[in-house]
């Protein structure tokens, strides 16, 4: 049985391979470095998550011993023993303050030697506080949500990029995937029309808007050789793989996330093939206690797919026929209640699924590629009310 120890915690910085802090051995040093963002005095503990070669994850907390700094701070995992010569280490690591409170993350993918110097360096990027919605009386307290770029900057119009080629540009389009020239606001919530999913309804707001036009701690891990072009690439460059980039941001319930996701290749004879967003209680799907839905178009039988997530385990999905190929496509994954609606539109055709599942704010968007290369164009976030 594959199992990891926990060796040290501590502050220090980085010297070459084969000194004291990075031995030739199956361990691996893992460096957390905390963005400006995060109020690194505040935490008290670390939530670290593993994930082997895409197998069930395992856990564990660290108290850490001394403040954590922008410089770095270290521990050694230790395999005993390592599963194979090379393989594939998955880590998140939480950060929480002494009221328990969810206040950084961080993720991070690399392979690994079992006789080697082997560093792994995951950056934690600081979480706003969570939006308190009073849905009984219709109010909403928008407060510690970052507020839309407003629409009407100078150089808008005409400039690039501009995804749905509507003469505005990504950075101050608040519908950047449904063109929409001359935006009308129906119900005045600030959302137009294109894209709000109820325009008949004030109380439905653009949450949260992502257009990958540079590289930022919204996400995750260090991106830096990711989001290029407008568009963010997860790849595992290797078959047998399972890749995500999750979203520091939270969101309220009931909501609607959506994304432009185009397969760029696939790894032949692997299954499954799959790309796709997850919505949930955390940003890794296979985390303790994650709860949420997956919506993911899946290349090794052509269909849309929808799973309920239940403490961090895949329940069975339901699907529809969908065929998968180079194309651009939209997704859109819509909670309201324990109902859930996953949609994908490719070339003006429209196919949805559906399932149920109950969930808590606040709630995190993840975006996943197993066994392909995937560009995501922009992430789009809006409340979805009955």
């Amino acid at each position: 049985m594959l199992r990891f120890s926990l060796v040290a915690l501590t502050a220090f910085a980085v010297v070459g391979c084969g000194g004291a802090d990075c031995s030739q051995s199956a361990d691996i040093q893992v460096t957390v470095v905390p963005n400006a963002d995060v109020a690194t005095a505040s935490i008290i503990r670390l939530h670290v998550m593993l994930v082997v070669d895409d197998g069930n994850p395992r856990s564990l907390d660290i108290t850490p011993q001394k403040t954590l700094t922008t410089a770095g701070s270290a521990f050694i995992l230790r395999p005993d023993p390592a599963p194979s010569p090379k393989y594939l280490v998955t880590l998140t690591v939480q950060a929480f303050d002494a009221d328990s409170t969810l206040i950084a993350i961080g993720s991070e993918s690399q392979q690994v030697l079992n006789q080697g110097c082997n560093r792994l360096s995951l950056h934690l990027a600081g979480l706003p506080a969570a939006p308190v919605f009073d849905l009984a009386s219709s109010s909403t307290d928008m407060a510690g949500i970052v507020p839309p770029v407003p629409p009407d900057l100078a150089g808008c119009i005409g400039g690039t990029p501009d995804e749905d080629s509507d003469g505005r540009s990504n950075i101050c389009d608040a519908c950047p995937a449904d063109s929409d020239p001359s935006p009308v606001d129906s119900d005045g919530d600030g959302l137009p029309d294109a894209c709000d999913p109820d325009p008949a309804a004030a109380t439905n707001k653009l949450l949260y808007f992502e257009p990958f036009d540079a590289v930022n701690p919204n996400w995750s891990g260090n991106n830096a050789n990711t989001i290029t072009q407008s568009y963010l690439k997860l790849d595992p460059n290797q078959p047998g793989i399972a890749l995500s980039n999750n979203a520091t941001d939270t969101l309220p319930l009931n909501v609607r996330a959506q994304t432009f996701v185009f397969p760029e290749g696939y790894y032949p004879g692997t299954s499954p093939i799959d790309t796709g967003l997850f919505v949930g209680t955390n940003p890794n799907p296979g985390a303790p206690g994650a709860m949420g839905a997956l919506c993911r178009l899946n290349g090794s039988n052509n269909t849309l797919e929808v799973f309920p997530v239940a403490n961090g385990t895949l329940l069975g999905g339901t699907a529809t026929a969908l065929n998968i190929n180079g194309a651009l496509y939209r997704i859109r994954l819509t909670q309201r209640g324990n109902k859930w609606n996953c949609e994908a539109v490719v070339n003006n055709t429209t196919v949805a699924v559906n399932t149920t599942q109950a969930v808590t704010a606040p709630l995190y968007i993840s975006l996943r590629a197993e066994n392909m290369s995937v560009h995501f164009h922009s992430v789009v976030a809006e409340t979805a009310l009955p």
